[in-house]
């Protein structure tokens, strides 16, 4: 039998055979935290202007979020920690439904990787 998955400890390399599965959370609340299980992240925004709270950048070097706003009324708005940035601003508002962004933190901030409208 081989392994389905490898990891190099030293590295930090993960390798997977067969694709990966990543948590997905729908969100319907008014603000939701970004945790380490959360991956992606779906907003749904019928009834209320929804925040996304980051954690802390400098302990989630790395750590990559995929968060989409999945309905047409009321703004989905992601709020990076303290004074933290996301591509130069503090918080990032999506209005449009079906918007979406990739972010991914490099320690000290989170960078838009991609997006969707």
């Amino acid at each position: 039998a081989t392994s389905m998955m490898d990891i190099n400890y030293t590295t930090g390399d993960t390798y997977q055979a067969g694709g990966m599965r990543r948590p997905i959370a729908t969100i319907t609340g008014t603000s939701h935290t970004a945790t380490t299980g959360n991956y992606t992240i779906l907003c749904n925004t019928t009834s209320n202007n929804i925040t996304i709270n980051l954690p802390a950048a400098s302990s989630n070097t790395g750590r990559v979020y995929n968060i989409k706003k999945i309905a047409a009324a009321n703004t989905l708005t992601i709020d990076a920690n303290a004074s933290e940035l996301i591509d130069g601003a503090t918080t990032l508002a999506m209005t449009t439904n079906q918007q979406a962004r990739n972010i991914v933190c490099d320690g000290t901030g989170w960078h838009i990787i991609s997006g969707y409208l």
